[in-house]
């Protein structure tokens, strides 16, 4: 095979981390660790310098953040916030300081440090004192509005005490969740059912980003400021308080009412800022938050905005980034589990080892292909790495403490729960089990049919099924719904008021309608987005199973590969006869939506911007939806629409330059009205 070319590896490491980072900053769910995401990062940054080529904008060595959700409205922020470069070895950070040098006039610099959190960077507004907005980071550029949650966050002041001339100001900072309340939350999580988070960053910004800040209230959240920004009417800001460098700043905040992220010292010298990072690495082991490194500013503020920035990084700062933490242990065994999907999973079992807090023994292999990767065998001596990760990864195998006559680990040609002969489909990395009886399978089915991702069946987790199973009582979904409530009482940790509660939950659950049962089945390829579309154009789980293949695929955004799993699934008589069992026992199967007007918007791509007067987002989105269009966060030449409110953000300048039709929420809202007709493919004249 022909060695990859430069720019074919450029075009996949930015294909990579593009889709690495809506995993990090929009899902906040990453798949990889931080170590080998900076490791990609680090590759592109250097293979685009060699290329010597112009670096387009939307390249991830460009961008800050991970681009903003459509969930929320959005806000521009003012000045942009950047991210920070990193170091990761002393030459680095010298050469940092050497370029700081080297573009100040002034005399040389000071520095300052403190740790750096690992949570979700955000945006303070105050005007008169009184906070009226919360954004977080998003782009950069434009955040998203958090504001209710924000304010559920006991260590943001509400209302501060401003010099007379600020009007407006703006605070910088980081919600984090301490180690102790993630540990403490993500137990609760598994209880109910629930996939726990990743690690204390990812809980942080998944609370935030909420779209019920009663549920925000809950979660156990911090907040550390770190910079100001102010706009009074004289222009005089910071400077005629008496602040002029980043530690009075830092002094200042913390006099106001704000916590800030102490110690935070001063060092003339790099040389010092080197000891001081040897120190934090020592400390942070004792602390009770995840921290991934050490922040370096120059101290003067006159000195920062002299050195200005760059379009991603401030050019005063960097972050020193810890080696992630890692542990030598030993595989024990390779075991498979499998899940509700019947795919079968390689999960090491490690001789146990304390690692970032807790004691680990057991590391997900993921699959067959990165077991051959890695080449991890049972017996083999391991490097595992946690960096706040909730299963931990095998990193790499040190062959050379690896015994003699150690053979490769053979995935299993046959389901270990049931014994039924596995398959490899092409194209597919993983491999199944196509036993739809299996008993892991049952199991885990049954489950995501009760967590919060299905039909979200209060107070029924994976302890109490298992009791269910183990007692007979549930065999598959539809026995949920014809539970004997006299013995349920009688299980262990139950009793007459928690069977009732139960009784009233799983009463509640039968009314979710068709949409949510066909998410809580677990179709293969049918996920949210599927689900509401199948339900709004079948309007019932009869019609459904009754559709053809030609009949799906004419729904926009449903193609072949959901239309084939939904017929395959209807197909098995055992779950046709569970579909009617449900329904005998008062689950409903009907749509709870409108039928939708698919003439309208049918084959149309729209993308939202700014702040509209008379729609939320959601609303707005669920409008072109029904009418058969589709919504995406990104301008594209593929998109056929830009609905642009008040303030509209880069969206509105790249609609322009690629041609996309500008419409206004007036010209929207007499679309839907049948006012107007959508024009395709026209251009228009930007209408806001």
């Amino acid at each position: 095979m022909a060695p990859q070319s430069r720019k074919d590896r450029i075009q996949e490491l930015r294909t990579l981390l593009k889709k690495y980072n809506e995993e990090y900053y929009l899902k906040d769910s990453p798949t990889v660790p931080d170590s080998e995401y900076d490791a990609l990062m680090r590759e592109l940054r250097r293979l685009e310098e060699e290329e010597g080529a112009p670096v387009p904008k939307d390249s991830p060595t460009r961008k800050v953040g991970g681009g903003v959700s459509e969930k929320f409205k959005t806000y521009h922020h003012n000045p942009p916030m950047l991210s920070l470069d990193n170091a990761f070895t002393p030459d680095e950070l010298i050469k940092f300081d050497e370029r700081v040098s080297k573009n100040l006039e002034s005399k040389k610099p000071e520095y300052i440090t403190e740790l750096k959190i690992d949570g979700l960077g955000v945006n303070l507004i105050y005007e008169n004192g009184g906070l009226i907005k919360g954004l977080t980071r998003g782009d950069g550029k434009t955040g998203e509005d958090v504001t209710e949650n924000i304010k559920t966050i006991g260590s943001i002041p509400q209302k501060i005490e401003w010099p007379e001339n600020w009007g407006h100001a703006e605070i910088r900072g980081e919600i984090y969740m301490k180690t102790s309340d993630f540990i403490a939350l993500n137990q609760q999580r598994i209880k109910d059912g629930d996939e726990p988070f990743a690690n204390p960053r990812n809980a942080s910004a998944g609370s935030v980003r909420l779209l019920d800040a009663n549920i925000t209230a809950e979660r156990k959240l911090n907040f550390l400021a770190y910079s100001l920004f102010v706009f009074d009417k004289n222009k005089k800001s910071l400077e005629a308080e008496g602040v002029k460098t980043q530690y009075e700043l830092m002094m200042f905040l913390k006099k106001t009412g704000f916590t800030v992220n102490e110690p935070f010292e001063k060092h003339q010298d790099i040389g010092s800022v080197l000891e001081n990072i040897a120190m934090q690495d020592e400390r942070r082991k004792g602390l009770d938050f995840e921290t991934d490194g050490v922040v370096i500013k120059v101290n003067s503020l006159s000195a920062q905005r002299e050195l200005g920035s760059t379009s991603k990084f401030p050019r005063w700062a960097i972050a020193w980034k810890f080696k992630a933490e890692e542990a030598e242990t030993v595989i024990r065994n390779i075991v498979i589990q499998v899940g509700r999907t019947g795919r079968l999973t390689p999960v090491a079992e490690l001789e146990p080892v304390f690692l970032s807090g807790s004691t680990i023994s057991r590391a997900t292999l993921h699959n067959e292909d990165e077991l051959r990767k890695k080449d991890v065998r049972i017996g083999d001596t391991v490097i595992i790495e946690k960096a706040g990760e909730i299963i931990p990864q095998v990193i790499r195998v040190i062959k050379e403490k690896r015994k003699s006559g150690s053979s490769e680990f053979n995935m299993p040609q046959t389901c270990p729960s049931c014994g039924l002969r596995a398959k490899r489909e092409a194209g597919e990395a993983a491999w199944y089990c196509p036993n739809r009886n299996c008993p892991d399978q049952i199991r885990e089915s049954i489950i995501h049919f009760a967590s919060k991702g299905g039909l979200d069946i209060d107070g029924l987790g994976p302890a109490l099924i298992e009791q269910f199973i183990s007692n007979g009582m549930v065999k598959d979904v539809a026995d949920i719904f014809a539970l004997d409530f006299t013995k349920v009482a009688e299980l262990e940790k139950m009793g007459g008021k928690s069977a009732e509660n139960l009784r009233a939950a799983i009463e509640e659950a039968k009314g979710r309608g068709m949409q949510r049962v066909l998410m809580a089945l677990g179709i293969k390829h049918v996920g949210a987005r599927a689900s509401l579309l199948l339900s709004r154009n079948f309007t019932a789980m009869e019609k459904l199973m009754r559709a053809t293949r030609e009949e799906m695929v004419k729904i926009y955004e449903i193609g072949d590969e959901v239309a084939g799993s939904v017929i395959a699934f209807f197909a098995e008589a055992k779950n046709r006869d569970l579909i009617q069992k449900l329904g005998e026992r008062g689950v409903s199967l009907e749509s709870q939506h409108e039928s939708p007007d698919i003439q309208l918007f049918e084959g149309k791509n729209f993308v939202l911007t700014g702040t509209l007067e008379n729609y939320s987002r959601d609303k707005a989105k669920e409008l072109i939806t029904r009418a058969g269009g589709r919504v995406t966060g990104t301008v594209s030449k593929k998109t056929d629409y830009l609905l642009a409110g008040e303030e509209p953000g880069s969206k509105y300048d790249r609609a322009k330059e690629l041609g996309v039709r500008i419409i206004s929420e007036k010209e929207f809202k007499e679309m839907l009205e049948g006012e107007s007709k959508p024009g395709g493919t026209q251009i228009g004249l930007p209408i806001v």
